[in-house]
């Protein structure tokens, strides 16, 4: 749809423009580029349109009445325009109102009328759309348009009405259903439930409703969708697909909530459950690591998988986290190497707390010298004299090099 035959329409249209789009002489400038002669029923158009953007008054006032009410058929296509853009920018229903009472529509544009009626949807004022519709013919696609981007801002009464007595197909529900899911509002996302009689639509569209929904943490649309008849078309893939989604941004909520669902789904890829408990061990997020380790149903999360994430959790010092991992009955199965990397990560980035919980635990006798002399002469050059203290009381300390040992007491004499 091209906007740019009128400058005032690409200016009102363009969707980066901020809510106060008035600056210093734009107007001055739209009407010499207008090339409006400055006549008194011009001068006139341009004060009221100027008081619609600077909002310095309300708009249906006097100045408005008297300087429109008896001068509409003075009005040029190139001024009709501006002020139907400036009247929906600010919300202005009554004005709008007053102006297709006014035949400001007459005439206009296929494309013009189509650009007026899409920014009308994307403010989402309902009211406008049906005095649009009231007087104007909508074609079906332009309907479509202006119901996806309702869809998207969320705005369920101007769904509503460019729902009501329309036919909308597949495609069309499907992008709506999807844009409504984002925008995280509930009225919206039911009103397109309802919408259809049968639960025969794409699975595809659920899916990435699904997902959508996961991405933005939007819970109660989740719940929403779980409850309606479109959940017959979720499947492994779907679940596996907005559990990674809602993990990867953090909404963590949602992935409670998700997870809640696993006897739904119970043939879901090992790297889905593998890669959730690596972040989650990484974000300190105890009561999920927890779960993820301790339940029967996560019993496919392998032994590597565990002891990557038991590191993971040490290089992050959550100390919580470790404490889930050695209390686990799967902890005896998890490979000493991984232990000693936690180990000595923990103590050489200075996380007191891990490596004390760490040091109660027996495998730390099977730390080799070597290593532990590398670790302990991080820890002496980090100054991390606290956990220095810790370190020595481990017996691989009697084993240390003298170089390392009159290191020790250097540091320990300052």
């Amino acid at each position: 749809m091209t906007v740019s035959r009128l400058p005032a329409i690409s200016f009102f249209y363009s969707s980066e423009q901020p809510k106060e789009i008035v600056r210093e002489g734009f107007f001055e400038a739209l009407l010499q580029r207008m090339r409006v002669a400055p006549q008194e029923g011009k001068l006139l158009c341009y004060r009221v349109f100027h008081e619609i953007l600077r909002k310095d008054e309300p708009i249906i006032s006097k100045l408005a009445k008297r300087a429109l009410q008896n001068r509409w058929d003075e009005l040029s296509f190139q001024e009709r325009v501006p002020a139907l853009f400036a009247a929906i920018q600010n919300q202005e229903t009554r004005l709008f109102q007053t102006l297709v009472v006014q035949n400001f529509l007459m005439d206009l544009y296929s494309e013009d009328l189509g650009s007026i009626f899409l920014w009308i949807a994307h403010v989402g004022n309902a009211e406008m759309v049906r005095v649009f519709l009231w007087k104007t013919r909508v074609p079906p696609q332009l309907r479509a348009d202006a119901l996806l981007r309702a869809a998207d801002r969320g705005s369920e009464e101007l769904v509503y009405s460019l729902m009501k007595d329309s036919q909308i197909s597949m495609g069309t529900f499907c992008k709506g259903l999807i844009a409504a899911a984002e925008s995280g509002s509930i009225k919206t996302v039911q009103l397109f439930i309802n919408h259809v009689q049968s639960a025969n639509i794409p699975s595809q569209a659920t899916h990435k409703a699904f997902c959508e929904a996961s991405k933005k943490g939007h819970v109660a649309i989740l719940q929403l969708l779980v409850a309606s008849k479109f959940f017959a078309h979720m499947n492994n893939r779907s679940f596996n697909a907005a559990v990674l989604t809602a993990v990867y941004h953090g909404h963590y909520s949602a992935l409670v909530y998700l997870l809640s669902l696993r006897d739904y789904f119970l043939d879901v890829a090992l790297d889905t459950y593998a890669a959730v408990l690596n972040i989650c061990s990484e974000e300190g997020l105890f009561d999920i690591v927890e779960e993820l380790i301790s339940f029967p149903h996560y019993e496919q999360i392998s032994i590597p998988n565990l002891g990557n994430a038991f590191v993971l959790a040490a290089q992050n010092g959550r100390c919580r986290v470790i404490d889930a991992f050695i209390n686990s009955e799967r902890f005896e199965s998890m490979a000493v190497d991984d232990f000693i990397r936690a180990w000595g990560l923990s103590a050489s980035l200075g996380f007191f707390d891990t490596i004390e919980r760490l040091m109660q635990c027996d495998r730390v006798e099977q730390v080799p010298v070597d290593q532990f002399e590398i670790v302990f002469s991080v820890v002496l050059s980090n100054g991390y004299c606290d956990i220095a203290h810790l370190l020595i009381q481990m017996p691989q300390f009697h084993a240390i090099s003298p170089v390392l040992l009159e290191y020790y007491l250097n540091c320990s004499s300052q």
